[in-house]
């Protein structure tokens, strides 16, 4: 990978996503048992773990964030792993995990289905998908401006795609989503309309 990706986005990125770190701890409190976290990036998730959880397997394809995640592992409130890996093909045996957290992450996944059907895969009959992702505007004036950004944003913070449909992504995979809600805050108007909360694998 690129200097810009494994030495300055890492920075840049804890920088862009401040803005999130109060709904990290309520996107994660329903998390019990064994995780697995897809993405870990620089490990800002960790210290929100609840004493539920057993262990962390967290996963992450940027060496740069798995450097910059290190301290945050050893410094969190439950057993943190790292592993170098990938959303789109996870190396875990079917059923594997209690529940799933993606925080900021499904924007920028290549192959956004692919990885659904693996979350799908490696979690246990009623487990739970716990999700903090901006989605796709729901207001069609902001929608036109994420579109047209797109191009550049996607430069800039590596893949990351401003308009992604989530929720129907969700469905598609298969999940119950009455647990996850749409929400706005305070922010850039480009990723403000966030979808937090947990779904469900039938």
């Amino acid at each position: 990978m690129s200097f810009y990706a494994e030495k300055i986005f890492p920075r840049l990125n804890d920088l862009a996503t401040e803005t999130f770190a109060p709904l990290r701890g309520r996107a994660l409190e329903e998390a019990t048992g064994s995780v697995l976290e897809i993405g870990a990036g620089t490990g800002l998730n960790f210290a929100h773990y609840p004493k539920a959880v057993t262990k962390v397997t967290a996963i992450e394809p940027s060496p740069g964030m798995i450097d910059r995640a290190k301290g945050r592992a050893a410094a969190a409130p439950v057993p943190v792993e790292l592993k170098f890996g990938e959303a789109e093909s996870l190396p875990f045996p079917d059923g594997s995990f209690d529940t799933v957290a993606a925080t900021l992450v499904f924007c920028s996944v290549h192959t956004p289905e692919k990885a659904a059907a693996e979350v799908k895969r490696v979690l246990k009959p009623g487990g739970k998908w716990l999700l903090l992702e901006h989605i796709r505007s729901d207001d069609p004036g902001m929608l036109k401006w994420q579109q047209r950004w797109n191009p550049l944003w996607r430069r800039i913070f590596l893949g990351c795609t401003l308009d992604r449909d989530i929720p129907a992504l969700l469905r598609s995979a298969g999940f119950d989503t009455s647990g996850t809600r749409e929400i706005d805050v305070e922010g850039p108007g480009l990723v403000r309309h966030l979808l937090v909360g947990a779904a469900v694998k039938r």
